[in-house]
């Protein structure tokens, strides 16, 4: 059974961590007419309705990343995975899910865990770095701006990839209350940000990335247009779109953005209404 296990930490860190919106008098089962959602570089067209269904959110329908499988396995490990034989240059950050240890476990992943789970913070942390920088088809390991505990990864094929170290005490996995819990709040915090108008790239089982409105309608347009440029080349288009400031959209979401966008009549005219309303709002340097 395959497990994503960066994103089952994120989720059960959300089970602890997140704000419970009790209080709140917004009704979330209804449709949300603000904000834009982009789901793996395509945009989801509005309204959106958000829903949990057998341990997945939901979007209009479409399911935002790989279902949690239940019972949750216990991911203690006990004793060093150690090296596999073989490994070389010309291994990359995209094949590396398919080495696994005896146990079914993502290798790389096993590894890391073991050592935030065995060792002192301090200490965990610079053996999971040292690690990751001995292996041979790793070329730089690099904390990612200015986020605690996120690290880049980037191959010799120039492939990127951000991991979370973030050394934490052992816990047992979590009930499956806990997990639908966790999965509602996730949920509503999504809506959360939609309500605010703000606009959402989201990528299943690799992270999300979130832009306020005004942001949106001053630097999406030039994103649409490189986007849906028939004479630029894929290199021009990733060099375009860091240059328009879209934080934490690292060359693999913007690889995913170019591959999987297509235009839509719906979002250059929300875009053109949120502008106008803008103006109103602000005036024309808004």
């Amino acid at each position: 059974m395959k497990k994503n296990y960066i994103s089952l930490l994120c989720l059960v860190f959300m089970v602890f961590q997140l704000n419970i919106h009790g209080q709140s008098n917004i009704d979330y089962t209804q449709p949300v007419e603000s904000g834009f959602f982009f789901l793996n570089g395509k945009y989801v067209e509005a309204p959106y309705i958000f829903e949990v269904n057998n341990l997945a959110i939901y979007i209009n329908g479409l399911q935002l990343d790989k279902q949690i499988q239940y019972p949750i396995f216990d991911n203690r490990v006990f004793e060093d995975p150690g090296i596999p034989k073989g490994l070389s240059q010309n291994l990359t950050l995209v094949a590396i899910d398919s080495i696994r240890t005896d146990e079914g476990d993502i290798w790389i992943l096993r590894r890391l865990r073991y050592f935030v789970q065995n060792y002192p913070e301090e200490e965990s942390y610079v053996m999971c770095v040292d690690f990751l920088r001995s292996l041979p088809f790793i070329k730089s390991v690099e904390k990612y701006k200015d986020s605690l505990g996120t690290i880049e990864l980037i191959d010799y094929k120039g492939n990127s990839k951000l991991l979370w170290i973030s050394p934490h005490e052992y816990s047992p996995p979590p009930t499956l209350e806990e997990l639908e819990q966790a999965l509602e709040r996730q949920k509503i915090r999504l809506i959360d940000r939609l309500i605010k108008g703000e606009c959402k790239f989201y990528f299943s089982n690799q992270g999300e990335m979130s832009i306020s409105r005004i942001k949106a309608a001053k630097i999406l347009p030039d994103v649409l247009q490189t986007l849906e440029s028939a004479e630029l080349n894929s290199e021009t288009k990733k060099e375009l779109l860091d240059e328009y400031g879209l934080v934490q959209m690292n060359n693999s979401r913007n690889q995913i953005l170019i591959d999987n966008y297509i235009r839509n009549t719906q979002l250059h005219y929300r875009l053109e209404q949120l502008r106008i309303k803008l103006i109103e709002e602000y005036g024309e340097t808004y």
